[in-house]
């Protein structure tokens, strides 16, 4: 990279950094670009995994007629569409479920979801529809059913934001641009410019770089250099003038992993299509909450809950704090029904699956009775998560014939799921 002047040198190798690099490279402009972790290790692999225009933008650009918020939507449903079409690998068509609970809420909420489904225009991913309550216990056997009314079902966009990040940093190597993780900035280079009136300036020429594997430092010389480091953005400014103020202010979102009980794995028979994934808005104040399909994750589907909006301080490796965690979990609890346990570590939630300890079929009493047992155990758990969700007795009673509504599943889960989790462990279906 020391060898030649570059027209381009992006820093930062996110989402925003990566497309600047595509962009020039695309254009035909010599193009390097270096990160000082991995690619999409910050920011860009810890969103909500959501391409949407923004329901509540477009609330708030009906209800202060603000023009500008309007064309922000209507640009955000372009870009999604734009997005689907063009990364059906990476991209999908999410159906999301917003619980109502008033029922002056039903036709409020149906509005403002139909003027969504309007705005996208020919871009609209699916039409959204109204669902009723039993529909809607059916497809979230897990929300809080008292005073349930119905729900609203209405389509954005979800996708794998880290391989999305990946896929553009190796196209736009593949147009010609040099990419370089583990490749830190630590000075910029300058250098004296005569302006038509004979006064000098120093502008920026390029940046000395530290290569993080090995500690060796090198040149890369550029005509114009990016600043695409997110939170960073004010230490490499001030790079460049230690008396700069600064004109960011970081803020942190926070999202928790939960098992997949907490959200389906597929909606059947709802009109999203056979083996759709699907989501729960569940409060304005909370976000999304969501089930990741089976690639984001080596144990499968997980659902995740969030996000938060907290002030904070820069760093690396941010960590949630204790008031987010409880904030979301209290948003999860509020939602869900009453005999759902939450965990208040949610780390534990999230590692549940892989820890439950499966005793050794030969030293079981009884011996053959045990396998039998254990048999049909395995034949209810069929992706092998280590326990029976409501999804697996679901399943395994549509093979038999018998279509039970979501509510007295619930009951059925409840006779067998003592430490009320949500889920049955070996050891409860033992017993």
């Amino acid at each position: 990279m020391n060898a030649e002047e570059f027209d381009v040198l992006v820093v930062g190798g996110g989402a925003t950094g990566c497309g600047c690099a595509l962009d020039a490279a695309s254009r035909g402009l010599r193009t390097a670009l270096v990160e000082r972790e991995d690619f999409s290790s910050g920011t860009s692999s810890r969103s909500t995994k959501l391409i949407h225009g923004g329901v509540r933008y477009l609330q708030k650009a009906i209800l202060g007629l603000d023009l500008e918020q309007y064309k922000m939507v209507k640009e955000a449903l372009h870009e999604r569409a734009n997005l689907l079409d063009i990364a059906p690998h990476l991209s999908y068509p999410l159906p999301i479920m917003l619980p109502v609970y008033k029922w002056w809420q039903l036709p409020y909420f149906w509005a403002g979801i139909k003027m969504y489904d309007l705005v996208a225009g020919s871009k609209c991913v699916k039409s959204s529809y109204a669902i009723s309550k039993a529909k809607a216990l059916e497809l979230f056997p897990m929300l809080k059913s008292d005073k349930l009314v119905g729900a609203i079902v209405y389509y954005d966009g979800q996708h794998n934001d880290a391989r999305m990040n990946l896929s553009i940093a190796l196209t736009a190597t593949r147009l010609g641009a040099i990419t370089t993780n583990y490749t830190s900035v630590v000075k910029l280079l300058k250098k004296s410019v005569v302006n038509p009136d004979g006064s000098t300036d120093e502008k920026i020429c390029g940046a000395r770089c530290r290569d993080e594997t090995s500690g060796r430092e090198f040149d890369v010389r550029a005509k114009c250099v990016i600043n695409a480091t997110g939170p960073f953005t004010d230490e490499l400014r001030q790079m460049d003038d230690a008396t700069l103020k600064t004109i960011c202010a970081p803020s942190m979102g926070v999202h928790i992993t939960l098992p997949d009980y907490y959200s389906p794995e597929q909606v059947r028979g709802s009109g999203a299509g056979e083996g759709s994934r699907v989501g729960a808005q569940c409060a304005p104040s909370m976000g999304i909450h969501i089930t990741l399909p089976d690639y984001y994750s080596p144990e499968q589907g997980r659902t995740i809950a969030g996000t938060t909006d907290t002030p904070c301080t820069v760093t690396p490796n941010p960590a949630p704090t204790e008031d987010d965690i409880q904030f979301i979990l209290q948003e999860v609890k509020n939602y869900l029904s009453p005999d759902v346990e939450v965990s208040e570590n949610p780390y534990e939630l999230r590692a549940g699956a892989s820890t439950h300890h499966v005793p050794d079929r030969r030293a079981a009493a009884g011996g053959r009775p045990y396998l039998d047992s254990h048999d049909r155990f395995n034949s209810l758990d069929t992706d092998k998560k280590g326990y029976i969700s409501l999804n697996d007795l679901r399943r395994s009673l549509e093979v038999r014939g018998q279509d039970v509504p979501g509510e007295k599943l619930h009951e059925i889960l409840k006779e067998i799921d003592l430490n009320l989790n949500g889920q049955v462990e070996l050891e409860e279906y033992l017993q």
